[in-house]
């Protein structure tokens, strides 16, 4: 199902589910690209899950960001009981990556980091998960055939910079306008 691939790379970075009541829960995103929640809400509605009422703009931490909720359904309370056992965020341990899976990942935590000195890697914002999760999300990427480090100071994983082609190439080309630099595409507005 395509629609579960989706939303599980949502998962791995920001996106949220919250309970609404005992029979369903909803998504929740925030994000400081309005563009990118209208791109969510419409792909997720192609899904058949829709949104409820409408992007709501607010302030938080000095930064203006967008702020997207879904309409509440059983099956993503059947999602939030695996992906939040005991209320924290997880990661399952029968997780399959897919290509979509990776990409949402990547668009929602994840960096191209470009040094001058030398070449590009991707960082993977994984600071949330415990080591243990970490290491077994590193274990089925490297599966996938990418050089996988992992950072104990940091607690996030790096793609290789010689592996950062094949990553890209694997995820594919950015959905979006506002997140094509994290391939290191310039966009129009930017």
């Amino acid at each position: 199902m395509q629609w579960i691939k989706f939303i599980q790379g949502e998962l791995l970075g920001d996106m949220g589910i919250e309970i609404t009541s005992s029979h369903s829960a909803r998504i929740v995103y925030s994000s400081k690209f309005k563009e990118y929640l209208i791109w969510l809400s419409t792909t997720l509605t192609s899904f058949g899950i829709k949104q409820s009422g409408n992007i709501r703009k607010y302030f938080v931490n000095n930064v203006f960001a967008y702020h997207y909720k879904s309409k509440s359904y059983p099956e993503l309370l059947t999602i939030k009981k695996i992906w939040y056992p005991n209320g924290k965020k997880v990661v399952p341990y029968n997780l399959k990556l897919t290509p979509v899976t990776v990409r949402q990942w990547y668009i929602g935590d994840g960096c191209l980091e470009k040094n001058r000195n030398s070449r590009p890697r991707i960082k993977l914002a994984t600071q949330s998960f415990s080591e243990l999760e970490n290491m077994y999300l590193k274990k089925i990427l490297s599966e996938l055939g990418f050089k996988i480090t992992y950072s104990p100071a940091n607690n996030c994983l790096f793609v290789s910079p010689y592996s950062v082609d094949n990553f890209l190439a694997y995820i594919g080309d950015c959905p979006i306008e506002c997140y094509k630099y994290k391939w290191g595409i310039k966009s129009c507005n930017g």
